[in-house]
């Protein structure tokens, strides 16, 4: 009897002690998970700041001209584009277009599945995002200016909701503490995941309610905040306690316009593959015939080919991501913690409009070329190489010529 049960003693010790040992060894894998990550993600550093952007793409210019604009900083080492998550309804449309952007100025992309949310070679990960908001209700876009978010397919979305959230922990994962989100449309998918995440920075384009005291709080006025705006609501309260907000607000983005020639401009450089003139005119004449008294009050009673085509809201935010602190184009109505630009119509925050408008078409027209560095930075030294070389040609003249004297 003391024999068996000193037998089953034995059993149980030697079981405990593999499953201790198989614990231990579940956990130095994971370090070395944990380890690889942090390798990668310094190595990817050194190409610049890791970038997740969320964006509504579609009918309007403005994600376009932005997604361009990341793209020059992408190919200048300044960013490190890391993937886009697209939110907005249809989203897998969305993403495909997104794709199409991209590969127009020869960055590698593709549309992820649950197996492939990572960088690829180098392609950059598309996730179409959730149609489910963060309190697991159905997303149920407003009606803003005219343009009616309601018609969402179901495009095997169930499976989808959750894949956006996947993508982002994983980026998380990735680079701890080092990930900036550039929010350029509803947040539904940041806000699935942003309880107690550590991100480097937030970037969004909308106005924030300024008080000095109370949190800092979205404002229902801006356009991709009150499109789900329980979602802005969790993500302000959840992440700005732990990271910095960059806020552009629309009052910056009225002190510059884009011109009918400006997307000549990028449309003769793309070989009219994106034909961006015609899109924006487009979108113009859907906002005239759904919404005149909106249309009167961004456009007037002139014809809107004469002045602009369109103001760039997303486009600047890029910009501020490039200055980081803003201090060349914008002046922040509030820097504390927090970065706010453009948010009353008081003080539009932009410290010179036709500059920025000069930086803006540049960029574009860069990403289009495909161009990796910024040649208004190498023109001077190489004039000045030229010029020292003329002077030394004239002194090795002169010198010979007292010689044979």
């Amino acid at each position: 009897m003391k024999s068996t049960r000193g037998k089953k003693k034995g059993r149980e010790k030697k079981r405990r002690e593999r499953e201790r040992e198989d614990r231990e060894e579940r956990e130095r894998e994971r370090e070395r998970e944990r380890s690889e990550a942090r390798s990668e993600a310094l190595f990817r550093l050194k190409l610049g700041r890791p970038v997740l952007v969320i964006t509504d793409v579609g009918k309007d210019i403005d994600d376009t001209l932005a997604l361009l604009y990341l793209a020059y900083l992408h190919q200048r080492k300044r960013i490190v584009l890391v993937g886009v998550v697209t939110t907005g309804g249809r989203n897998r449309a969305r993403a495909r277009a997104t794709c199409a952007i991209l590969e127009s100025v020869h960055i590698p992309s593709f549309l992820a599945t649950e197996s492939t949310t990572q960088l690829v070679d180098g392609r950059v990960p598309v996730v179409p995002g959730r149609s489910v908001s963060c309190l697991g209700e159905n997303v149920v876009y407003v009606e803003v200016d005219g343009v009616n978010f309601n018609d969402i397919k179901a495009e095997e979305q169930e499976s989808l909701d959750t894949l956006s959230l996947l993508f982002i922990e994983h980026l998380l994962a990735q680079y701890p503490g080092e990930l900036t989100v550039m929010g350029l449309g509803p947040l539904t998918d940041l806000a699935a995941c942003c309880e107690n995440k550590r991100f480097h920075s937030v970037y969004l384009q909308g106005q924030a309610q300024e008080d000095p005291i109370e949190p800092l709080a979205p404002s229902p006025e801006a356009f991709n905040f009150k499109c789900d705006f329980k979602a802005a609501e969790k993500v302000f309260a959840s992440l700005a306690p732990h990271c910095p907000f960059i806020l552009l607000g629309k009052h910056a983005a009225y002190t510059v316009g884009l011109t009918s020639k400006d997307f000549e401009l990028w449309d003769n450089l793309s070989d009219k593959r994106l034909n961006m003139k015609s899109t924006v005119l487009n979108a113009i004449a859907h906002l005239k015939n759904n919404s005149p008294d909106v249309y009167a009050r961004v456009f007037g009673n002139g014809d809107p080919t004469s002045s602009y085509l369109s103001r760039p809201y997303d486009p600047m935010l890029c910009v501020l991501l490039e200055e980081d602190n803003g201090s060349r184009f914008f002046k922040p109505t509030r820097s504390t913690r927090h970065t706010l630009i453009g948010a009353s119509a008081a003080n539009h925050g932009v410290v010179s409009p036709s500059a920025l408008h000069e930086q803006l078409v540049y960029g574009i027209q860069c990403a289009l070329r495909g161009q990796s560095i910024s040649y208004k930075f190498v023109r001077i030294p190489l004039l000045t190489i030229a010029a020292g070389l003329f002077v030394m040609t004239l002194r090795a003249a002169l010198v010979a010529s007292q010689v044979q004297r």
